[in-house]
């Protein structure tokens, strides 16, 4: 078999019955003389799994770095990726900085358009604060938004979501507002390699890039997801091809697969 996969309980469970054959699926502790060739982590780390395996997509470290948005944030900014400008107040010596209002103040660790803060003067960051908030974020204007599908510096499938109007304004912080496909040849080409540099500094291999565009066209990297909801048959399918096509590699080759990112669209080929 060419690669275990692990995967926090309730998400991607479609993997089980698609990769059936190809992945090692099963439940319970490895035992210690037990030796893998990859490992894929989809969300979840398995440190006795990572042990135990020569190649791990999407290490222990890397996916910290993922889910802690306000470590994110300064890795991107460090990197030179386009993000909000972004305020970190540290938790320990709790030093307020002047901060530009409005903003919105949200906790390292947070899902979806929950726990989000509305800041507009320095009282409300200071009760944000005590909620929890500890990175505080410009107010970007959206136009649009997309996320990215990137592994192993490839774009798999780019998706668009698509807002709610409630009495004539868009209201962008719906957590049910659909995401549709983005076919092939109306890709954003100018976001992808933001977004594929976007997962590579966080150290990952695998991830979703949430990206947003101003009323100006220019965009912002928000965030890259390790666990992300794949709930349509084509961006199944399209996880899947990859996986399959990746663990083929590695059993192939014995190491990563190595792509060259072109931003030319014909280097964009859809898997």
């Amino acid at each position: 078999l060419s690669m275990i996969i692990t995967r926090r309980k309730g998400t991607a469970t479609f993997l089980k019955k698609s990769l059936s054959g190809f992945i090692n699926y099963r439940k319970g502790d490895i035992t210690p003389n037990e030796r893998f060739l990859s490992l894929f982590q989809w969300g979840y780390h398995h440190p006795q799994l990572s042990a135990s395996s020569k190649i791990v997509f999407n290490n222990c470290a890397a996916q910290q770095n993922a889910k802690n948005k306000s470590i994110a944030r300064m890795i991107f900014i460090k990197n030179g990726i386009p993000t909000p400008k972004t305020t970190i107040i540290n938790e320990h010596t709790r030093t307020f900085p002047k901060i530009k209002y409005p903003c919105i103040g949200r906790p390292p660790y947070h899902r979806a358009g929950h726990d989000m803060f509305m800041c507009n003067s320095d009282g409300d960051v200071y009760l944000a604060f005590f909620r929890g908030a500890r990175y505080f974020s410009d107010i970007i204007p959206k136009a649009q938004e997309y996320r990215i599908f990137v592994l192993s510096n490839k774009v798999l499938f780019v998706i668009e979501k698509i807002p709610k109007r409630e009495n004539g304004p868009i209201n962008w912080n719906c957590t049910n507002a659909p995401f549709v496909n983005v076919k092939w040849d109306s890709w954003p080409i100018s976001l992808l390699p933001d977004s594929i540099a976007a997962v590579s500094c966080l150290g990952l291999d695998f991830g979703a890039v949430d990206v947003i565009l101003d009323n100006e066209g220019k965009h912002y990297i928000l965030e890259v997801n390790t666990s992300p909801m794949i709930d349509s048959p084509y961006r199944q399918h399209c996880i899947v091809k990859a996986l399959r096509w990746t663990g083929n590699y590695v059993e192939s080759y014995g190491e990563k697969p190595a792509i060259t990112n072109i931003d030319t669209r014909s280097h964009y080929k859809k898997f």
